[in-house]
């Protein structure tokens, strides 16, 4: 189920897996099976979601504060027990884990192609996945799929080669320009710290002369430059700007548990400038300014601890494996993907959506799981 979850994930699915390995939990505690397993992300866990309890509890909107903290809960639990006892059960989990992911991202990349050619604005958007979701996932599996060219058969190389191309033009697609952003971040670290640098440009070169005739023939092009000219206007009620420039007053209202999780949109009401757009916005288009709205100071820096815990994991992974190893460049694509996926959660939260934060919750499972095995 894990797999076929992480094939679900870039599509914007993955919560249907989420809720079937609920399922699959209560059935396997009825059997006797271990309810959890003790690791060094515990505790950040435990202090993240304690805090975020205390925060809805003190909440104007505390029944949707609530919601919102059991579904995150219960998410973040399900996916890191289940990821850290398969990964431990059987050591090629982690490989197979990342192809499934592959796979599934490159099937996403060509539903995005798909979409963006039929799409009356040139946006490539699937069933309930934003294009910004999508451009976050397809930034992971482009970046994933280059990690995995590096593979020893031919047919694996060229397989991933073409996925990469794939997953680049759908990203394209979108017109998520921090997702493009994140994706070069991404690129970047996987570069860095694997040997992929070999493979990149054979595959993102030809990609990127598609995505450029598709991004001049789509109708997008005739509005990007009001679409930029929106973001960086300070006036305009669509403009992250100022967004950003409210969420200041929201914090010093509320600075020690913030007004509960996912009561942005609700909160944000109450500040925003004329005129204001019901409904508008959803998030602060920034996950680190949204748990500071949120949240306040106390559920930030739980957050970014549990961020950092897992960073620290992944990194040594990355640093105690052998250089050369399938360990080592396992542990270098997830550090990439992490790298891809906080980088776009600086223009907006993507995360904030239980399908997409499947993916975090499972990177850190896994490079938990390694530092179990390894008694680290």
């Amino acid at each position: 189920m894990l797999l076929a979850t992480a094939f679900l994930f870039t599509g914007g699915q993955a919560v249907w897996g989420m809720l079937a390995l609920l399922g699959i939990l209560v059935w396997e505690v009825a059997r006797g099976e271990p309810l959890w397993k003790r690791t060094s992300i515990d505790r950040p866990l435990v202090i993240l979601i304690a805090v975020l309890l205390l925060s809805a509890l003190r909440s104007p909107w505390r029944s949707i504060a609530l919601l919102a903290v059991a579904e995150f809960s219960v998410g973040a639990f399900v996916v890191l027990r289940a990821v850290v006892l398969s990964a431990l059960h059987r050591r090629a989990f982690t490989h197979c884990f990342l192809v499934a992911w592959a796979i599934g991202g490159a099937v996403g990349g060509l539903l995005a192609i798909v979409s963006g050619l039929i799409a009356s604005d040139g946006r490539a958007v699937l069933p309930h996945e934003s294009a910004s979701a999508l451009g976050t996932t397809l930034a992971m599996a482009t970046v994933l799929v280059l990690g995995l060219s590096t593979a020893d058969r031919r047919a694996q190389r060229l397989s991933a080669l073409l996925s990469a191309q794939v997953t680049f033009v759908g990203l394209a697609l979108t017109w998520s320009r921090g997702a493009w952003a994140a994706a070069v971040v991404g690129l970047t670290v996987l570069v860095a710290l694997t040997p992929v640098r070999r493979f990149a440009a054979r595959a993102l070169l030809p990609a990127l002369l598609i995505a450029v005739v598709f991004l001049y023939l789509s109708p997008e092009w005739r509005t990007v430059g009001n679409r930029i000219r929106t973001t960086v206007d300070t006036h305009d009620p669509l403009s992250r700007l100022t967004i950003w420039h409210v969420v200041p007053r929201i914090v010093a209202d509320h600075p020690v548990l913030g007004t509960g999780l996912n009561t942005f949109v609700l909160a944000y009401a109450l500040y925003a400038p004329p005129p204001h757009i019901p409904g508008f916005p959803p998030h602060a288009h920034n996950l680190f300014l949204n748990f500071a709205a949120e949240t306040g100071v106390a559920g930030l820096l739980a957050f970014v601890a549990f961020l950092w815990t897992g960073g620290l994991v992944i990194w040594r992974w990355y640093t105690r494996s052998l250089p050369g190893s399938q360990d080592r460049l396992n542990g270098g694509i997830v550090l990439a993907l992490v790298a891809v996926a906080l980088t776009h959660q600086l223009v907006d939260a993507t995360l904030m959506s239980s399908s997409l934060a499947f993916g975090l919750y499972a990177l850190f499972g896994l490079s938990v799981a390694e530092e179990v095995r390894n008694g680290t």
